[in-house]
């Protein structure tokens, strides 16, 4: 706390007295990560320590937060670190660049889908135990319609039960998937203005695939008028970055996929 400098304000709309907190100085911010760090290291019991989304790190305004961390981590014998991240290409960086301070500090665990049967098992049980009922091709759909991405299958569940429906159907799913789509098909529109035709044609051919592995063959390139091969190379790295297209490499391919499933659909029923 010794480390916050008071700043007291007016707002300039409401007049009210504001209050807020800043650090005086970089170095009073180096400290007090050592200071936060230390305290953790020196509690009684072993303490793991999960940062998530940790490929942030990279857009820190500070230079030197990667070496800083670094050198405080390895010096922490009562703490275990997790560092979890969805841009996996990012973290890659992090921790796989000789020149970065992370490099070879870390076990690396990629972490893969959950497993159709027992993810379907644990939806059952969950309509069951709140006094629903659906079946296993409803169920089975779910999974096979999110591509089993947690979040998106989460979401869809949430709204079958927010029918208030006791027995769902099949029906009943692909109603509700409809209503998602057409929920979220202002924001799809507004990726379309933004990105090039070539682009856009890029994502549609991916969304009808499913899965490319191939996205700069002459097949994948005449078939959704993408341009050339280079054209199409342009487009992969372009919209990877903007996380519009999800990057999965294998040890002997690499495929791409439209990263949001929901849009993923949508944009293979619209065109």
């Amino acid at each position: 706390m010794n480390s916050f400098r008071p700043l007291f304000s007016i707002d300039p709309l409401s007049g009210n007295l504001q209050l807020s907190f800043q650090f005086s100085s970089t170095s009073e911010q180096e400290t007090s990560l050592k200071q936060i760090l230390q305290f953790v290291n020196n509690q009684g019991s072993k303490v793991v320590l999960a940062i998530d989304e940790f490929q942030q790190i990279v857009y820190y305004p500070e230079k030197n937060v990667e070496a800083l961390l670094r050198e405080q981590v390895q010096n922490m014998h009562n703490t275990r670190f997790i560092f979890c991240g969805s841009k996996s290409s990012m973290m890659r960086e992090i921790f796989a660049d000789a020149k970065r301070p992370f490099f070879s500090s870390t076990r690396q665990i990629e972490i893969g889908k959950i497993d159709s049967d027992p993810y379907a098992k644990f939806i059952l049980d969950k309509f069951t135990s709140a006094g629903r009922a659906i079946d296993e091709e409803s169920v089975a759909f779910i999974l096979m319609w999110t591509k089993r991405h947690t979040y998106y299958t989460q979401v869809l569940c949430n709204e079958l039960f927010a029918t208030g429906k006791k027995n769902i159907s099949i029906k009943d799913v692909h109603k509700v998937c409809d209503e998602v789509l057409e929920e979220n098909e202002s924001t799809y529109m507004q990726y379309r203005a933004l990105l090039t035709q070539q682009q856009w044609r890029f994502l549609i051919g991916l969304a009808k695939e499913d899965e490319v592995f191939q996205v700069y063959s002459s097949g994948f390139v005449s078939k959704y008028k993408i341009g050339n091969s280079t054209t199409s190379a342009r487009a992969a790295e372009s919209l990877v970055d903007k996380e519009l297209v999800l990057k999965t490499i294998y040890k002997d391919k690499i495929s791409y996929q439209v990263y949001d499933p929901f849009f993923s659909r949508w944009l293979a029923r619209e065109y």
